[in-house]
Formats: C-alpha cells, sequence, structure tokens
C-alpha cells in the first residue's frame, strides 16, 4: 500500500490495492476467529481479481479460475460458510457478493442497487463446476448443496443495503458490506457513517489488522 492509496482513503475512489488488502485483512481475522471457535463456519475471500480473470475473454470461462479454489483451505469451498469476493466494474463501482453456501444462496450488495446479475450467475456457473469435483461424494453433503443451478440468486435489496449519496463511498461501502456480513452482522449503517468508516479502514490498514465494526 504506497501513499497514493492511502491519500485516496480520506476521499475518493478506493484503489484495487486498498480493496483487496482489506479483504486480505478480513481473511486473516477470520481465521483468527476460527481458530478461537472450532464451531465457526470459515469465511473465504477472493479478490477483485476473480472476476478479472473470470471474464477477460469476454464471457464466462472456468479454466481461467478454476486454481482460485487451492487457496481455500482443504480446497473445498463447500465446507465454507461464505465465499465474498469484491466486484470492480470497469474501474468505477465497487459491489460485493457473497455465496452463502450452507444457506444455498448467491446474493449481490450494491451500494447503487444494481442487479449483479452477470455476476451472481458468473460465481453460480463457477460453483456448479466447482461441485463437479465432489459428485461421487454428494451423499456425504447436505442434500441439494451441490445442485448449485438450484440455489436461490438474489438482486441488491434495498432498503437492507445501503445506499451511498455521492459517486466515490462504494469502495467503503463494499469493504464494511465484507467486514458486516463476515460477522453475521446485518448492514446496519449508512452513507453517514462514512467518513467515520475512511478514517477506520486507514485505522486498520495501518495497523495491518481489522477490528470489530463497532
Amino acid at each position: 500500500i504506497l501513499g497514493k492509496h492511502m491519500g485516496r482513503m480520506r476521499g475518493g475512489w478506493l484503489f484495487d490495492e486498498s480493496v483487496n488488502a482489506y479483504m486480505w485483512m478480513l481473511q486473516q481475522r477470520d481465521k483468527e476467529l476460527c481458530l478461537a471457535d472450532s464451531s465457526r463456519g470459515p469465511t473465504h475471500f477472493f479478490n477483485s481479481f476473480f472476476f478479472e480473470k473470470m471474464f477477460e475473454s469476454g464471457e464466462y470461462k472456468y479454466a481461467s479460475v478454476r486454481r482460485w479454489a487451492k487457496k481455500v483451505q482443504g480446497g473445498n469451498v463447500f465446507k465454507l460458510e461464505r465465499l465474498a469476493v469484491p466486484v470492480n466494474i470497469g474501474n468505477s463501482h465497487w459491489c460485493l457478493i457473497v455465496a452463502f453456501i450452507r444457506e444455498k444462496r448467491i446474493q449481490y450488495f450494491d451500494s447503487m442497487g444494481g442487479s449483479g446479475l452477470k455476476y451472481c450467475n458468473g460465481l453460480k456457473q463457477y460453483l456448479a463446476d466447482e461441485a463437479k469435483k465432489f459428485s461421487g461424494d454428494a451423499a456425504s453433503y447436505p442434500a441439494g448443496l451441490l445442485d448449485v443451478q438450484s440455489w436461490e440468486t438474489v438482486p441488491t435489496q434495498i432498503p437492507q443495503t445501503p445506499q451511498q449519496d455521492n459517486c466515490s463511498d462504494c469502495g467503503v461501502f463494499t469493504c464494511m458490506f465484507a467486514n458486516y456480513l463476515s460477522l453475521g452482522l446485518e448492514l446496519r449503517f449508512s452513507a453517514a457513517n462514512m467518513p467515520n468508516f475512511r478514517m477506520k479502514i486507514t485505522l486498520d490498514t495501518l495497523n495491518k489488522k481489522v477490528e470489530a465494526p463497532f
């Protein structure tokens, strides 16, 4: 993280490096929480390059992201509680997509209300392709878990998903969506909280550790 990245945290559109660093810190926190509580279901965070690779040819291509599951502990995304991925749309807007694995639901969180259909469908197809690896052992998984095409797909829900009131806070919203949702918290914040959240992201980045969002 360089000075130009830190400067944007005070105000402006967040760089990939800033958002991806925050996802990495959330990953470290989740590992610590899981070590402290063996009953806790883990959350894994891919970075923003996941969808960039997935759609680099202009359409979905599993071969481009087939190795990403190796980053998940055990290499099995279906052992997770959640899989969270930040979405960088054309270097102009940030959103978050989360697969709630045990609930068999893929949900999009956009602070400008977009449906995220392309990314929901992409993630669903990726998980369906991943499920093929375990089809021979389907009986050991909860009913329907590997039948990804039957999972629920949920576009941005308003007012449950807080909305921004400017053109630059989407990256901050995305980081906070990931922070709250990985702890199983409701998204009880608004655009009015963004100045404080910017300071929090700055402090967390300097400390290389994400504290609870409250």
